[in-house]
């Protein structure tokens, strides 16, 4: 049987400059034969652009956005990337931020799992009381026993427990399985053509929101289910992408614009 075309696709700025060429030796290290390597540069100018096209067997393009805030330039870019599987014909994208080095053999997996959306997984720091805590990048609805429970202690009065979520736990990690979830892990995450050719990237009016929720949000208002295969397990390059303000508080590349 031949292999489906995808697309191995990444935005990325001049801020991922840090973890550049281990990223780059991470995705012509995923075993798939039928693929090509597109990178979004959504930097300011054109250096950085300049300086990625060093790298053979990947193709580089330069989004000129007119967008100020990161946030979005970043959908700009992976729009960008739908837009470009869509012209060229491509039968899935794999949707891979820049600070991500997946597991060799992810697309094969990902592929055997026969759906719409399928993810792997990885960790990164979320905002906990005074700090940052790692948990994984993905987010299920909860139980009956999880919303009653919090019913129970009068949390979230005339909230319908579909309308809130919790991280993926450490018992979920560990079963290595699949699990059907409301907000999948956006960073590395396998997209068949009939969902790209019917979704886009944006930004939430109703809830304050990044790109991944809003395009969870999309999925799920046109009952497109999404999942997580949590025995592909990627690392997350975070050194270097956060920047600190005068307290010491960690930043998120998201909250700060230069």
């Amino acid at each position: 049987m031949e292999e489906k075309r995808v697309l191995i696709a990444s935005p990325t700025y001049e801020g991922m400059k840090y973890c550049e060429e281990k990223f780059i030796k991470g995705l012509k290290n995923i075993n798939y034969q039928n693929s090509e390597i597109l990178l979004i540069d959504n930097s300011k100018t054109k250096n950085y652009f300049e300086h990625l096209k060093k790298y053979s067997g990947i193709k580089v393009l330069h989004n000129a956005t007119k967008e100020k805030k990161n946030v979005l330039r970043l959908i700009s870019s992976r729009n960008i990337i739908l837009e470009y599987a869509k012209e060229h014909n491509f039968d899935y994208i794999f949707m891979i931020d820049s600070d991500v080095i997946p597991p060799k053999e992810i697309l094969n997996e990902l592929l055997k799992c026969e759906k719409g959306i399928v993810t792997g997984i990885y960790y990164n720091l979320f905002p906990q009381e005074d700090t940052y805590i790692w948990f994984p990048v993905a987010w299920r609805e909860l139980t009956n026993e999880e919303f009653k429970a919090i019913q129970d202690k009068g949390l979230y009065k005339g909230v319908e427990k579909s309308e809130l979520r919790k991280h993926l736990t450490e018992t979920d990690m560990n079963k290595k399985d699949l699990i059907e979830v409301s907000i999948p892990c956006g960073g590395c995450m396998l997209i068949s053509k009939g969902i790209f050719n019917k979704t886009n990237y944006g930004i939430s009016k109703k809830y304050f929101a990044d790109d991944l929720v809003y395009f969870a949000f999309q999925c799920k208002e046109k009952g497109i289910k999404m999942f997580c295969n949590t025995k592909m397990v990627c690392e997350h390059l975070l050194e270097g992408k956060f920047k600190k303000d005068e307290k010491g508080n960690l930043i998120h590349p998201f909250y700060f614009d230069e």
